[in-house]
């Protein structure tokens, strides 16, 4: 059965527009963990140009493509439209981090989201052991869509970052390989609190923290410590419940995000100790879910950290929380609705670059 994507009619733009482009999804799997990502190109890009959003590639249109190139077949596709289509257009948003290894180890350089942790040097050691073929291995998942994400930008004629510091990663990667990048942009999401019920959560949903996405080892051991402390300050109801993602055929920007959230707080922490950088993309959906983001560490690398509520493991925090968000819940609700506020002005300012990209890559 074919994936369906629906439209948003919040983010819907009266005035016609000639220009349009297409965000297009077939090179993913599954729509799981780009929702988010799908939802702020959409907002941004629908207030000036059409926008369909469909799996296939529109020869001759401006095309937005999410990073996932895996298949090697995918960059190849790409080259090959552009060259049978002249007037193709791509954008490539960028989502990961590009690392850079001090010393090259058999001739990789560099790879995505190498931070240096135990898991980090035993996928760097497969790498090696396939190279040279000592192993029968494939690459990992990330150093492969690395691999495509190289390829694919031969062809780019724009690359949006959902993060400033990916794109501070891609002008070194520019440096390091002597290769010219054509423009690149970061886009910046905005915020909506007054749709889809998103302030009736905030005023009605059960004090409580939900993580969710991947529950790795260090995000097992922060919701353990959170249980701890509310545990320690005498809360003794349920406080904590871990969500995994549930991928679904369909891909709702109408009503998006599509769960029903169960708790006040969304907790981010951080995949692993070393992880380098903010999640701005889980904030956003905490948010638009009408919940409020907590993280355990502010990295003060995006300005959408500023509508996060920050959690460190103590009784006199957790005693905090439960009162803030009782007794004192419309004063929270008003500050985070004033921080919301603030971040959204911030966020139409920087995305006057992205403006300016657009038109230096022909995209009007």
């Amino acid at each position: 059965m074919p994936r369906t994507v629906t439209l948003p009619d919040e983010m819907s733009d009266p005035r016609q527009k000639n220009a349009e482009c297409v965000i297009v999804l077939g090179n993913h799997l599954s729509h799981a963990g780009i929702g988010d990502i799908v939802y702020t190109v959409y907002a941004h890009f629908s207030r000036h140009l059409r926008v369909r959003v469909q799996e296939f590639l529109e020869p001759g249109a401006f095309n937005i493509i999410i990073d996932e190139f895996t298949n090697p077949r995918f960059a190849e596709y790409l080259k090959d439209t552009k060259k049978a289509h002249p007037g193709t257009k791509y954008a490539i948003v960028a989502t990961e981090f590009y690392t850079p290894l001090r010393i090259p180890v058999f001739g990789i350089e560099g790879t995505f989201n190498f931070f240096g942790a135990r898991a980090d040097w035993v996928s760097l050691g497969g790498h090696v052991l396939r190279d040279l073929k000592l192993a029968q291995r494939p690459h990992s998942y990330m150093h492969r869509r690395f691999l495509g994400f190289l390829a694919a930008i031969e062809v780019a004629d724009l690359i949006l970052s959902v993060h400033p510091e990916i794109l501070a990663s891609l002008e070194l990667l520019s440096q390091r390989t002597q290769k010219v990048l054509c423009p690149a942009a970061n886009i910046y999401p905005t915020i909506d609190l007054d749709s889809r019920n998103r302030m009736r959560h905030l005023r009605t949903l059960p004090f409580g923290f939900a993580l969710t996405g991947s529950l790795t080892p260090y995000r097992a051991k922060a919701g353990a410590r959170l249980r701890q402390a509310f545990d320690l300050a005498g809360y003794r109801a349920a406080v904590y419940k871990e969500i995994p993602f549930r991928p679904a055929e369909k891909l709702s920007l109408e009503a998006y995000p599509i769960e029903t959230p169960e708790y006040l707080f969304n907790f981010n922490p951080p995949q692993q100790p070393r992880w380098a950088f903010s999640s701005p993309m889980r904030l956003l959906r905490a948010a638009l879910l009408g919940q409020i983001p907590v993280v355990t560490r502010m990295f003060g690398d995006h300005a959408i950290e500023s509508i996060a509520l920050l959690w460190k493991p103590s009784i006199e925090t957790a005693q905090r929380f439960w009162c803030d968000s009782t007794l004192g819940r419309e004063t929270l609700i008003e500050g985070f609705v004033r921080s919301v506020a603030d971040y959204n002005k911030i966020a139409e300012e920087e995305n006057k670059a992205l403006a300016k990209a657009c038109i230096e890559a022909g995209i009007r």
